[in-house]
């Protein structure tokens, strides 16, 4: 891990060598400071949110559940790869289109394009989860399934976060960073503590998920309080009705043939949503003729 970091700091260091340089700049620092210390309570709740969560679950849950929880959080992990493609174009988006009168407009169509994307891949991965955790696993871990199905709105809900916090970025109030998060942490805790001995563990997910949609809703608040963005709730509304409907197949133990039926139903569903919403047709057209223009020019 130390080898990983180190070689890609030398990597972006070099590809980004023109813009370094080793001097010191007070005012530099103290705007930096102002930004980034308030957010380190926030990292610190996770941290102990995370580690509370799991000195509780080894208390009141068996091995052989951790285990098959395990399994469910690894493949919920494929949501960190769009993860990191909106943490790559959101920030370069925000900060150069914030000031312009377009930014409403062009800001709320790239936020229904990610939830039509998280939509499309919690649809697709909850109604297949069974033969994919038995393909890549064993059939052991089959109950995965259901922690999988319910892990999608956490996971989904927490990559929406940078767009939630557009307004508390660039007004440098990363303090409601650090409010939001701890919240959400604390909230997380004490439904695993109250709930976790009594539900096993189907409260971590929905503990997550409640946690997680407390923090999107108060730094979506802060966000729109500060004038920056308003962003639509019921696309959000969309996608946990269309996660629990997946959850309830999964639950009862629908066969292959209805879930992937409702997957072609549902999916369909979200395309024309999508197509109305954001205009979908147009978008894809619009890609391609700028793929086009670049290999010509």
């Amino acid at each position: 891990m130390i080898i990983d970091e180190f070689f890609t700091f030398l990597f972006f260091g070099y590809v980004n060598r023109a813009h370094l340089a080793f001097k010191f700049n007070w005012s530099y620092l103290k705007r930096t400071l102002k930004f980034s210390v308030p957010v380190l309570p926030a990292i610190l709740s996770g941290w102990v949110d995370t580690s509370l969560g799991q000195v509780l679950m080894g208390k009141f849950v068996s091995l052989t559940d951790l285990g098959v929880y395990s399994v469910a959080l690894q493949f919920a992990s494929v949501f960190a790869l769009i993860g990191t493609a909106l943490n790559n174009i959101w920030s370069p988006f925000l900060y150069e289109n914030y000031k312009k009168t377009t930014f409403h407009n062009e800001c709320t169509r790239l936020f229904l394009i990610f939830i039509f994307i998280l939509s499309i891949l919690s649809v697709t991965l909850s109604l297949l989860s069974c033969e994919i955790i038995t393909l890549l696993s064993n059939s052991n871990y089959i109950n995965a399934a259901k922690y999988l199905t319910l892990l999608c709105i956490p996971m989904s809900f927490y990559l929406l976060f940078p767009i939630a916090s557009s307004g508390i970025s660039v007004t440098r109030d990363t303090k409601h960073i650090s409010i939001g998060y701890i919240l959400g942490s604390m909230f997380n805790v004490l439904f695993l503590v109250v709930f976790l001995p009594v539900l096993g563990v189907y409260s971590v997910p929905l503990g997550l998920t409640i946690s997680r949609i407390l923090t999107y809703v108060y730094l979506s608040f802060i966000t729109k309080r500060k004038g920056v963005l308003v962003l639509p709730d019921m696309p959000l509304a969309l996608l946990i009705i269309v996660v629990m409907l997946c959850f309830g197949l999964i639950y009862y133990n629908v066969g292959l043939l209805y879930r992937i039926v409702a997957l072609l139903l549902l999916n369909s569903g979200l395309l024309f949503w999508a197509n109305r919403k954001i205009n979908l047709k147009a978008l894809l057209q619009s890609a391609w003729n700028t793929k086009i223009n670049r290999k010509k020019n």
